[in-house]
């Protein structure tokens, strides 16, 4: 018992659960067949092969009888993932017939835990994929914005470049004092530095910008 639950812990599919419970279960003596119901799939297996059509009918109706059903020297037991047949219960035995009956409602209860944490883990790695795409339509977004926010920037700063120089040829043209070239300098100022402000932030969002599209997609945790 305790063996297959700490095996159940690592199954990584369906079909690998179903022979550990039946070897579980052939360790006691017992044959029979397994069904186990998830959300990838529904898997039915005896200990030699895949269940013919008519066993699993028969797992399919013994799912709806109860936790435990006993019919002539078969007994099922059932779990909402998870129903067990066992062929060749021990009936000339009442004490070893109890044991295994409570053996195989443990094996199952285990199984059909095993099952349903298989279920959240691909639960959780479509959420994780299904977040991975958004991420990574976000960066290719932020790539296709880059290229023409890098431009205006760039145009920016050469427009403010082309002003200073005009200016400075305009007011070598008007003959102005001192006094007149400063005033008009600083009526002119604020703009600078306004704009100057702006390309500064514009610098700040590049860099963001770029740590973003450089920053390797990691595994979601959950």
């Amino acid at each position: 018992m305790l063996q297959f639950l700490r095996t159940s812990f690592t199954c990584p599919n369906y079909t690998t659960l179903i022979r550990e419970l039946l070897n579980a279960n052939a360790a006691y003596g017992l044959e029979g067949c397994v069904q186990l119901c998830g959300k990838t799939s529904v898997v039915s297996m005896n200990n030699e092969r895949p269940c013919s059509p008519q066993e699993e009918s028969v797992l399919m109706h013994m799912a709806l009888q109860g936790r435990l059903f006993e019919f002539g020297s078969r007994t099922s037991c059932s779990h909402p993932h998870v129903t067990v047949i066992i062929k060749n219960m021990p009936r000339d035995d009442e004490e070893r017939h109890g044991r295994m009956k409570d053996n195989l409602a443990l094996l199952t209860e285990g199984a059909n835990a095993r099952v349903q944490a298989l279920d959240d883990q691909f639960t959780m790695s479509i959420q994780q994929q299904f977040m991975l795409q958004l991420i990574s339509g976000a960066r290719d977004a932020l790539a296709e914005i880059e290229g023409p926010r890098k431009k205006q920037m760039s145009e920016s700063s050469q427009i403010m470049e082309d002003f200073h120089k005009q200016l400075e040829r305009m007011l070598l043209s008007l003959g102005l004092t001192q006094s007149q070239e400063d005033d008009l300098l600083q009526i002119t100022q604020p703009a600078t530095q306004r704009m100057m402000a702006l390309y500064e932030q514009g610098h700040v969002v590049e860099q963001r910008m770029q740590a973003l599209l450089q920053k390797p997609e990691q595994p979601l945790q959950g």
